[in-house]
């Protein structure tokens, strides 16, 4: 998208006050493409890689035209060869140049990196000190890399003029300064201009004294406040940050007197940007957003994009919270690509920080053009994430992720495989089901997978289905399989990014069966590295309300119950066990692949007659034609566990109607009773949607999560995988294999100490 919205009219003249009114006032203005040198020392005993130093400065986006190393005699050779090693690996770059100047022993850096400067042939430089933008945010980075066509140089080092005022500006915060240090950005004719290079050791210091004299405002430059700098001195008395400094500096004392002072890295702030057409659409994300509010290191930005209301930023209070808002002006409420121009003037000219996240109301008239760039990335690198108008209500979930899970939203793909033959009346009822879910913009491919000797109407209702939110694919078998091939063969993943959700036609789900599998998935497989757990093969719907494996028959299961009576402190939490469920779970693709595996391994024989025990003293031994039974056997060896959910009075994401089939010969009420769960519905207008009814208002991290065995008792994962171990060992020894190594991760020939075939 090329965009036109401002001219060459200057942000600050030489003869301007420095005032916000003048700062404020748009339009403004990048410089031109290929008009920027950034000069960058290499040290020599630099603890940043040469490499980590260039990468930042070669995106497409920038306005450079050429990259300037001042490069000590001794290093030469080997950045020259670095050099042309990573080119190698990288696309052609128009029109940037990388060149080395050598940098002599005698010769001061602080000299060294103006003479350089002043020799560019580009109307603009980037100065920066051996750390590049190594140690500076991804917002700064663009900030100096496409910078604005302003006289008077900035940067995010120096120091402060006695004047405590700070400017909003398109730059961000900024302050008056008596000189910069770099990295700062500065117009080459002023370099080229600055002559008074006597004392080197006080060269920053006399190139402010220099700009000041040229400008009738007398200041030597204009100071970004989101800076990581160590050594600025904001004035010559202790002070303390407030919130008008980046929120990545701690808020502690600096004594000014003391330069070598060091600031402790913070918690860095995610940025959200919450993009609404109307509000009613505030309304309905109002539990999200102030779920949002309570974590304090999300910073959020809500704009309405139409309004009749002639107030630019006004409040809005709900049942939980007071939300700021703006509005975009009315002068700018325009429609189509006409809204985009306007929104990206209100993006720059309105915050002082990029976006990390998008959240926006999907419209047939989408504003998401605004956050996409010429070459289809998301602007600003942000996470762009459209939300369906009628889903909206319902995102309250989403407060509760972490940083992780925000970036890695778009990563999980989810594929729906139902499994059906005769019973039409079950398909339908699960299609519905399906229809009725939420899926929060995501697109969710549906896979239907119909036996040999299905009926007609079954194979009608298949056929004419339709599904809004992806891809439907119709797969017929042409000789009888049975359940066993039919659920197993029903999904494969193509890569570790995928999940297979496996449905047989008597399951139903809840609307928010999606929800929960999106908020599981995110923050057990994309969160945090603490709560990633190989071990964890995935994620139930279904809540468990009985026991199926004690060799003395089913017998009720209350997991709250439980846990209290063992002493959890929260006895409402999801919890991990060895059953893996059958009726409405989504599977892990490490996990499927060596399950497919195993069982080829194991009904070729090739490890054990069909009919051996690999499991002791569990009911499931005796299901002879269930895929189930061999699944047990795989998290049983490897200690591997899944995740099913909690919920009050077994509120659930899915259920199962107990139909006629493989293994349903009789279905009394009494039976049905024992699997028939109530199924987790869509809240009323302004409450909340239940799915954090968890503790703290969200998912546990993995540490806190009980760990069940296959037969319902407390254990912990390395009990597990010790009894796994010994299993094995035990079992395989005694039929001559050697199990001396330790099985492979996600390896079933390994896991049965067969030579590993991978």
């Amino acid at each position: 998208m090329t965009t036109h919205l401002y001219t060459d009219r200057q942000l600050i003249s030489p003869n301007s006050k420095f005032d916000s009114a003048a700062i404020l006032n748009p339009p403004w203005d990048h410089i031109q493409p290929h008009t920027l040198t950034v000069i960058l020392p290499i040290k020599m005993d630099s603890q940043f890689s040469f490499v980590a130093l260039l990468r930042p400065l070669l995106h497409p986006w920038t306005a450079i035209d050429e990259i300037v190393l001042l490069c000590p005699h001794s290093l030469t050779s080997d950045v020259r060869r670095e050099l042309q090693t990573m080119f190698a690996a990288l696309s052609p770059l128009d029109h940037v140049d990388v060149s080395l100047k050598q940098l002599h022993s005698s010769v001061n850096v602080d000299s060294a990196l103006f003479q350089a400067a002043a020799s560019a042939l580009s109307d603009w430089v980037l100065i920066l000190d051996h750390r590049g933008l190594h140690h500076l945010p991804e917002s700064v980075h663009r900030a100096l890399l496409l910078p604005p066509k302003i006289d008077i140089p900035w940067g995010v080092d120096g120091l402060y003029v006695d004047d405590q005022s700070t400017l909003c500006t398109p730059l961000g915060q900024v302050r008056a300064a008596v000189f910069l240090r770099p990295p700062f950005v500065a117009r080459s004719p002023l370099i080229s201009g600055f002559i008074r290079l006597s004392n080197p050791t006080e060269i920053w210091s006399q190139f402010g004294t220099f700009v000041a004299s040229e400008r009738s405002d007398s200041i030597g430059g204009l100071m970004l406040l989101e800076s990581s700098s160590a050594t600025s001195h904001p004035s010559k008395q202790e002070l303390s940050f407030h919130d008008s400094l980046p929120e990545w500096q701690p808020q502690i004392p600096i004594d000014v007197e003391n330069s070598t002072v060091e600031r402790l890295p913070s918690t860095p702030h995610v940025n959200f940007l919450i993009l609404l057409s109307t509000i009613e659409d505030l309304g309905d994300a109002s539990r999200l957003i102030c779920g949002l509010y309570s974590n304090t290191t999300y910073r959020i930005k809500t704009l309405i994009t139409q309004s009749r209301t002639q107030e630019t930023r006004l409040n809005f209070t709900s049942q939980s919270c007071i939300i700021e808002y703006e509005i975009l002006p009315p002068g700018r409420q325009l429609s189509a690509c006409s809204t985009c121009d306007a929104l990206l003037a209100w993006y720059f000219l309105s915050h002082p920080f990029t976006f990390d996240v998008v959240l926006t109301v999907e419209d047939k008239d989408t504003l998401l053009d605004t956050f996409i760039s010429d070459d289809g990335e998301p602007f600003g690198e942000a996470t762009v994430i459209q939300i369906p108008r009628m889903d909206l209500p319902y995102s309250d979930w989403m407060a509760s992720m972490t940083v992780f899970e925000w970036r890695n939203w778009h990563k999980p793909q989810v594929e729906l495989s139902i499994v059906t033959k005769d019973r039409p009346g079950s398909l339908l009822r699960l299609l519905r089901s399906l229809s009725r879910a939420r899926f929060f913009g995501d697109m969710v491919n549906l896979r239907i997978n119909v036996e040999q000797d299905c009926d007609k109407e079954t194979l009608g209702i298949a056929t004419n289905f339709e599904w809004p939110h992806g891809g439907v694919y119709l797969h017929h078998r042409v000789i009888h399989g049975g359940l066993l091939p039919a659920v197993v063969e029903a999904w494969y993943p193509k890569g570790n990014d995928d999940y297979g959700l496996l449905l047989e036609d008597d399951v139903e789900v809840s609307p928010l069966f999606y929800a929960w599998s999106k908020m599981t998935l995110l923050r057990y497989r994309y969160g945090s590295e603490s709560d990633k757990n190989p071990l964890m093969f995935g994620v139930s719907l279904y809540q468990q309300k009985h026991l199926e494996l004690p060799l003395e028959g089913r017998r009720p299961f209350d997991p709250r119950q439980m846990f209290s009576a063992a002493g959890i402190s929260f006895p409402a939490t999801p919890y991990l066990s060895q059953v893996p469920c059958s009726w409405g779970a989504i599977y892990f693709p490490e996990h499927w692949r060596e399950f497919h595996e195993y069982l080829t391994l194991r009904l070729t024989e090739s490890i054990a007659m069909v009919e051996d025990s690999v499991v002791p003293n569990v009911r499931s031994n005796h299901w002879a034609r269930s895929w189930k039974r061999f699944f047990i056997e795989l998290t049983y060896l490897r200690g591997y566990t899944m995740l099913y959910p909690n919920f009050k009075d077994y509120s659930s994401l899915s259920t199962n109607h107990l139909e006629v089939g493989s293994h349903v010969k009789v279905r009394s009420q009494e039976k049905k009773d024992l699997f028939l769960l109530p199924l987790m519905g869509l809240p009323a207008a302004g409450e909340a949607s239940g799915l954090l009814d968890l503790p703290a208002k969200a998912l546990p991290s993995m540490h806190q999560l009980p760990i069940l065995n296959l037969t319902g008792h407390l254990s912990t994962s390395e009990n597990l995988v010790l009894q796994g171990k010994v299993r094995r060992e035990t079992l395989f020894s005694n039929m001559g294999l050697n199990c001396v190594d330790l099985a492979s991760p996600y390896n079933a020939a390994s896991l049965v100490c067969l030579s590993d075939k991978s």
